[in-house]
């Protein structure tokens, strides 16, 4: 029995022993603290370099008092649109006479320079599928094609700089 006894003394914890801690190790925690105030010491850094570059004035111009533009009113970094009339054009290169029903819509930084040159892009836009035919339309490349030779074609009317891109919004081959 003596030497089970002294087995059972040697289990509890006596006095000069430290008890176990459950928990995280301060250790553990350490590293992950020093990344994030690095992070942070960082974005501060880009913060301080933009308000020296920039300035606190212009700064203040640029993110805090810009309104947002109303109802109808053109902002001056948004793009605008421009809307073509929907039109129905005759499709002259076929044997068996086809119709295009389309309606095309222009992205541009000056929708006011456009309007004024929609009759001027609507006839070559006219000029050009006129002469297509059905087939030259037909699938995804048909119309891919359709796309980009009428964008080509509206930006040696108005530009590059003033016709961002060109939308056929609805279109109908018969």
């Amino acid at each position: 029995m003596g030497t089970s006894e002294a087995e059972d003394d040697n289990d509890a914890p006596t006095g000069d022993e430290k008890p176990k801690k459950k928990g995280i190790p301060f250790a553990a925690l350490a590293k992950p603290a020093v990344g994030v105030l690095v992070l942070a010491a960082i974005a501060a850094s880009f913060v301080g370099g933009a308000v020296t570059a920039v300035g606190v004035p212009r700064l203040k111009e640029a993110f805090l008092e810009k309104k947002a533009p109303e109802h109808g009113e053109e902002s001056e970094f948004a793009p605008g649109y421009v809307e073509l009339p929907e039109t129905a054009y005759e499709l002259l290169g076929s044997e068996p006479q086809g119709y295009l029903l389309a309606s095309i819509t222009l992205k541009t930084p000056e929708p006011g320079t456009i309007e004024r040159l929609t009759p001027e892009i609507r006839a070559v836009l006219q000029a050009y599928i006129r002469e297509l035919s059905p087939t030259d339309l037909k699938g995804a490349t048909g119309l891919y094609r359709l796309r980009q030779d009428c964008l080509h074609r509206a930006r040696k009317i108005a530009g590059a700089d003033l016709i961002e891109d060109l939308f056929i919004t609805d279109i109908v081959v018969q």
